[in-house]
């Protein structure tokens, strides 16, 4: 049986890496976390305190996934696979969820695939100059270069995008992935313009 986890304002797509504390994934489910357990995440449509755990406080899509890794620093990794529609979600008495059943809710792949890997890559030289005057800069680069495509990448950066818990869930709900990348696409350069703006800002401000 899969485990359920509530989580809020994350971008959450399949195909991707998921990164908790062993605390919150602990506090979460009220179980220590095991590489090989099965995830099912049930996406809180506000930020919830157990007591406000109500069937019609998660959002209908969500996704399945696998733990991968447990850390010794105190990291679980949770590898996302299946977008999925939540159905029947039960509130136990010690607020534990429990998914009755779902059903796979596939997006749509009408991407070029050849087009597809040269747009991710420009999605990343640009965080690469976004990043390149940074102290941290190299570890930027290093960084970056390991991600795979356009969902590690909107995963990865949605901490420092100006996007809110709305559209995050609604990258979810996009069932094309031209349409996805699109966003992505608008969201990473949105982000790589400021930084190119407040980088010129800095640098007048030293002369």
């Amino acid at each position: 049986m899969a485990i359920i986890v509530p989580i809020y304002n994350t971008v959450l797509l399949p195909d991707t890496n998921i990164y908790l504390t062993s605390d919150s994934y602990k506090n979460a489910t009220g179980q220590e976390p095991a590489v090989g357990d099965r995830i099912i995440f049930a996406i809180e449509k506000k930020a919830l305190s157990t007591d406000e755990f109500r069937p019609e406080n998660f959002y209908p899509l969500s996704v399945s996934g696998t733990i991968t890794e447990v850390s010794n620093s105190g990291f679980v990794v949770i590898k996302t696979e299946s977008r999925i529609n939540i159905e029947d979600i039960v509130v136990h008495s010690d607020k534990t969820l429990e998914v009755l059943s779902i059903i796979r809710k596939p997006m749509t792949n009408d991407l070029d695939p050849i087009d597809e890997k040269k747009r991710v890559e420009q999605l990343k030289s640009a965080l690469v100059k976004a990043t390149a005057n940074y102290q941290w800069a190299l570890g930027a680069r290093n960084f970056i270069s390991q991600l795979k495509g356009m969902e590690d990448i909107i995963s990865a950066m949605a901490q420092w995008l100006n996007i809110t818990d709305e559209e995050k869930y609604a990258l979810l709900e996009e069932n094309l992935r031209s349409n996805l990348l699109n966003k992505i696409e608008q969201y990473i350069y949105e982000y790589t313009e400021m930084t190119d703006v407040t980088n010129e800002a800095s640098a007048a401000q030293e002369k």
